[in-house]
């Protein structure tokens, strides 16, 4: 039964080798240093993100995935650096992910304009501990996995100054790449270059309540596209509900906190913490019942403005 699996698995893992290899977030709007480099520095202050997704739960084989960001504008609030780091495994594939990004931001009357690129390595295995052999001892099976190769990825975004609203542009995997395994006989995979589009807006219900659509568009020519539309009501910003509908995937539902906005003595970082529920669409329930699971905690640095700071005169 477990062979059966590893099958199937490696079935959707080829599938994926040949279109692309960015794995999706439901809570996309809250990891989007992920997708496109020039939202580093889009908060203003140093950014952390953590995210963990359990894709399809139940069914052996199917896809684990965490990120890890960071990025922080420098002093000039021109420039900003950012980085992420990608573990995602499907079946017995592992893919692992570094990428460093630069953005350089154009401010106007009405809002900012931000350019971004980004550059890395990845690395794409198969774990040997899943995979059922009668030789445990076959040296082809102790380690199975390409060699690094670099990807670059470029991105624009356009914020306005009232910060309600931003949509982006960006497009990674610029130079297509062949993942090529150490051992004869396995197939190779072309990874394509993939189009993202995203956009967001914060509308002002009341005093309290706050409606914030936003959507992202995935593309990359050769198979179709998919559009993630998500809904989000925010309370006192503090707390949020909200559903996303990924076109022919799954709808998700999630909640989240700003933890800052508990007014818990003097506490003035900004936490965020989120979970997503997947309930599929598609014709995998047949095999699965336990849904995706996705959860997620930002951390941002309080850095004090410099026209802020108490300033004294000298007294002679």
């Amino acid at each position: 039964m477990k062979t059966k699996y590893l099958l199937i698995a490696l079935f959707f893992c080829s599938q994926i080798q040949a279109q692309t290899i960015d794995p999706h977030f439901s809570q996309f709007m809250l990891n989007k240093l992920v997708f496109n480099p020039a939202y580093a520095g889009y908060y203003g202050s140093p950014h952390f993100a953590v995210f963990h997704r359990s894709q399809w739960v139940g069914f052996e084989g199917a896809p684990v995935t965490q990120t890890i960001s960071a990025d922080l504008p420098l002093p000039s609030k021109k420039i900003a650096l950012g980085a992420h780091f990608i573990n995602d495994g499907i079946g017995i594939q592992r893919n692992f992910t570094f990428i460093t990004s630069y953005a350089y931001k154009i401010i106007m009357d009405k809002g900012s304009f931000t350019m971004g690129l980004n550059a890395g390595v990845r690395q794409f295995g198969l774990d040997p501990t899943q995979i059922s052999a009668k030789d445990k001892n076959d040296p082809n099976l102790q380690s199975i996995q390409s060699p690094f190769v670099p990807d670059f990825g470029l991105g624009f975004v356009y914020k306005d100054a009232s910060d309600r609203f931003h949509v982006g542009v960006s497009a990674l995997h610029l130079w297509e790449f062949d993942i090529i395994y150490n051992v004869k006989g396995l197939g190779n995979a072309k990874v394509a270059r993939m189009f993202f589009a995203n956009g967001g807006y914060k509308y002002k219900i009341s005093q309290n309540l706050s409606f914030l659509p936003s959507g992202i568009l995935k593309f990359d020519f050769r198979s179709p596209a998919q559009f993630d539309f998500n809904f989000t009501l925010l309370y006192k910003e503090m707390v949020w509900f909200g559903s996303t509908y990924r076109t022919s995937d799954a709808i998700s539902f999630m909640t989240g906190l700003n933890i800052d906005k508990l007014n818990i003595g003097n506490f003035k970082e900004k936490f965020k913490i989120g979970y997503a529920f997947d309930w599929t669409v598609s014709r995998l329930p047949t095999y699965n019942s336990g849904g995706s699971h996705e959860i997620f905690i930002t951390f941002d640095y309080s850095v004090p403005d410099e026209e802020h700071k108490a300033k004294f005169k000298k007294i002679e």
